[in-house]
């Protein structure tokens, strides 16, 4: 293209550049700091309940959990937690995850959820099992299909808005979503994720 055009994106680029370059390195100091406190937030709940949950679950042990980040900050969204497999193929197959959503609409409101994700085998009938059981129990709890580049999954949702001018009730929160998991594995005689 001439260089006419090329000018307005070099000249964007070279001021974002000129500006950012010095706190580049505090920023991503702040991040990871703040990834680590909403890591740190997410174990210690899950910590607080998993004498109920990995029963209900249907799963053994404490496997380690890793932490769980994903978003596109270009379009304005995230989720930091913890994410645990559930299976021998680990983070590889199923997860239970248990993290803070954080997004911003196009007119800038921000949104914030206590949520907990199972992702559930791409195999329809224990998938199905599993969500029917839930939803007798749970008219709103959601079935959300995710397709990416190499596969489809499932997954059951649960999740707990929260204001965000009250964002110190997240832990509260976060207990609460996945008290309510609980009540609902529970009422149904418990999952059996590890056969997914």
């Amino acid at each position: 293209p001439p260089r006419s055009t090329l000018f307005p994106y070099t000249t964007l680029f070279r001021s974002l550049f000129l500006k950012g370059a010095p706190t580049y390195l505090d920023a991503l100091a702040a991040l990871e700091a703040f990834q680590q406190e909403v890591e740190a937030m997410c174990t210690k709940v899950y910590s607080r309940h998993k004498d109920r949950l990995l029963p209900a679950m249907g799963l053994d042990g404490d496997d380690d959990f890793e932490r769980y980040v994903d978003g596109e900050p270009a379009e304005r969204w995230s989720q930091v937690g913890i994410s645990r497999g559930y299976q021998k193929r680990g983070l590889d197959g199923p997860c239970f995850r248990l993290y803070v959503s954080f997004s911003e609409s196009e007119d800038g409101t921000m949104a914030v959820e206590a949520t907990v994700w199972l992702e559930c085998s791409k195999t329809r009938r224990p998938r199905d099992d599993i969500y029917d059981r839930i939803r007798r129990k749970n008219l709103h709890c959601r079935l959300v299909k995710d397709d990416d580049d190499e596969s489809t999954y499932f997954g059951l949702y649960f999740a707990t808005p929260v204001k965000p001018d009250e964002l110190s009730s997240v832990p509260d929160a976060l207990s609460n979503v996945l008290l309510e998991l609980i009540g609902y594995c529970e009422s149904v005689e418990g999952l059996n994720l590890k056969a997914l």
